[in-house]
């Protein structure tokens, strides 16, 4: 499910960064544009369908010459980023 909502936290978080006018547009745009609706409401579904506790548990039977260290908190991040700006 990763590569239905990574990214996209930050994609509006940066946007809106701009100011309330912008967060304004996305709400507009989320209102009046079916095509946006439709990939706001897709990215909802997905992160609904993810768990981030399994993505641990899959992570722990890797291969330990990997360093997961990093790549896993940088995904956790980017989801909680997700899920709040959805």
């Amino acid at each position: 499910h990763l590569p239905g909502w990574y990214g996209v936290g930050t994609g509006l978080a940066g946007w809106h960064e701009g100011g309330t006018k912008r967060l304004a547009q996305l709400q507009r745009m989320y209102g009046e544009w079916a095509y946006f609706r439709i990939v706001i409401d897709n990215v909802q579904m997905i992160l609904s369908k993810t768990d981030m506790d399994i993505a641990g548990e899959y992570a722990a039977l890797c291969d330990p010459a990997l360093d997961l260290s990093r790549i896993l908190p940088a995904i956790r991040e980017e989801y909680d980023r997700t899920l709040y700006e959805v």
